[in-house]
């Protein structure tokens, strides 16, 4: 998308949803194998938003205000 990588690690990643590192690792391993995201030591970069959007549960999506 030729956006900067969020600077994130697995472990923090883990500790904001509140989930085991190794799960959000599986996780981004298999949006890295869709080309959704690209995984590199510290950072993840969206590659393919379309990919990621497909990928979630539809809770990407801001929640409408009055």
């Amino acid at each position: 998308m030729g956006e900067r990588p969020i600077e994130v690690t697995h472990q923090q990643l883990g500790d904001i949803f509140a989930v085991r590192r190794a799960s959000v690792t599986t996780s981004l391993h298999l949006l890295e194998g869709e080309r959704a995201v690209r995984c590199r030591r510290g950072s993840v970069e969206v590659r393919d938003l379309a990919r990621l959007e497909a990928a979630s549960c539809g809770c990407h999506v801001e929640p409408w205000r009055p």
